[in-house]
């Protein structure tokens, strides 16, 4: 039983320490990408878009106009 604890104890620093590194990583590859960081504007640009279109639609889907 101590020895299941000791290797999930493990696993879970390990993964705390490796998970961020390797975020890190491919965070810092797609900034410097140029192809990866064109297609990172453009995906934003499009979210952005999207958020925008949902922020200025009418709630009420019925066309009429509640006072």
């Amino acid at each position: 039983m101590f020895l299941g604890k000791k290797i999930m104890v493990a696993t879970i620093l390990l993964g705390g320490a490796i998970v961020p590194t390797v975020g890190t990583t491919a965070l810092a590859y797609a900034l410097t990408d140029p192809d990866c960081r064109n297609k990172l504007k453009d995906c934003t640009d499009r979210m952005r878009g999207c958020k925008d279109k949902m922020c200025n639609c009418s709630p009420n889907t019925n066309g009429t106009e509640e006072a």
